[in-house]
């Protein structure tokens, strides 16, 4: 027999199948990295705090690292991307607590897809 000439102790037959691919998004949402690039080319003043947040959302991905803090007054924080080695200056507003939960969920409208409701927390 032949399998008692190569060597051969077992085998065996199956079908692969490749697992489904995840559906596409039909309105993908814009990331906090795009969204940063095109608020910094746009240099609006209002929106000083929401570049600032989506900055330390980057950094805390480890996306972007905090390499310099410039001025004394008007803070400029300068961030490196880690991959690219692009630079990003990026104003610290200087934002009290109070202050976080209207800029955040400013942030979580923009990076929601257009179309879409943003997610309601249920009351209790």
């Amino acid at each position: 027999m032949i399998r008692e000439r190569l060597g051969i102790i077992s085998h065996w037959k199956s079908v692969y199948k490749p697992p489904a691919s995840p559906p596409l998004d039909p309105l993908p949402k814009e990331d906090a990295e795009s969204l940063l690039r095109r608020m910094l080319k746009q240099d609006d003043p209002s929106e000083v705090e929401v570049r600032y947040i989506l900055a330390v959302m980057l950094e805390r991905k480890r996306i972007l690292k905090h390499r310099e803090t410039q001025g004394a007054t008007n803070k400029i924080l300068i961030y490196e991307h880690l991959k690219t080695g692009e630079v990003f200056m990026v104003m610290d507003p200087e934002l009290r607590l109070d202050q976080l939960s209207d800029v955040q969920k400013r942030v979580t409208a923009m990076l929601q897809p257009s179309g879409s409701a943003p997610a309601q927390a249920h009351p209790r």
